[in-house]
């Protein structure tokens, strides 16, 4: 905000600006930047960073000009001080073209927004709070085309869909239906089989014990039919299992 002199009071800061500026003058402009009293006649070097800012900012808005660029102006600046740089900006006749993220600030001071994002700069002729309210409508605008654009596609694809999931459930019927086939099929064979292993084990009880060769092929029948009951049971059980969990 410019140069201070430590060894300066702060209306020998101000008349440095404004010579015209006699001391009762300097003094009332002072006041306007919180400096009251005696704190007009303290010297630069006893004062706060703040009043320093304030004092600073009192200065600059004396010199004569009609454009000033501002980068990030309070972020240095206690409350007051923003306070008081908020007051003197929008009363300024000039152009103030200033950089800011305090979006208090701006709301205060902007009358004009140039907004830069993803490398483009777009310019709204209005106050930052009416800036924020266009972008609010805006973005309300596109969330509600992107979901009529949703909802057409939707609509587009529905009988698709709808084909799609028919025919699904059409494979998925056939499919169960066929499961509950091979369950009832089972059952008759593993009826069967079991007929089978006791007719077996009946007939192995006539042949003699001392025939060796005939007994153990009868054995071997006897496990063979065995072990293919085993396996049409172990299928039954889970198929029996997956036609209750599609049922429930």
């Amino acid at each position: 905000l410019g140069s201070l002199d430590e060894k300066r009071t702060a209306i020998e800061e101000i008349r440095s600006v404004r010579g015209d500026m006699n001391a009762d003058v300097a003094r009332q402009y002072l006041a306007r930047f919180r400096f009251y009293g005696d704190d007009a006649l303290r010297t630069v070097a006893g004062f706060s960073g703040g009043e320093r800012s304030r004092l600073a900012l009192a200065k600059l808005l004396l010199e004569p000009r009609n454009l000033i660029f501002l980068d990030e102006p309070t972020n240095h600046l206690d409350i007051p001080a923003a306070e008081i740089l908020e007051e003197a900006l929008v009363g300024f006749e000039g152009t103030v073209i200033l950089v800011s993220h305090d979006r208090r600030f701006l709301e205060t001071v902007a009358t004009r927004v140039v907004a830069v994002r993803d490398g483009e700069v777009t310019t709204f002729e209005g106050t930052f709070p009416d800036w924020r309210e266009q972008q609010a409508r805006q973005a309300e605008a596109a969330r509600q085309a992107a979901e009529s654009a949703r909802s057409a596609a939707s609509a587009r694809s529905a009988p698709s869909a709808g084909k799609a999931a028919f025919e699904d459930a059409r494979q998925a019927a056939r499919a169960a239906e066929r499961k509950k086939r091979r369950f009832k099929e089972l059952e008759d064979l593993i009826a069967q089989g079991e007929r089978q292993l006791a007719a077996h084990r009946e007939a192995l009880k006539q042949v003699p014990g001392d025939d060796w060769e005939e007994l153990a092929r009868r054995a071997e029948q006897e496990q063979a039919l065995g072990r293919q009951v085993d396996e049409m049971m172990t299928e039954w059980s889970d198929l029996g299992s997956e036609l209750d969990g599609a049922a429930s």
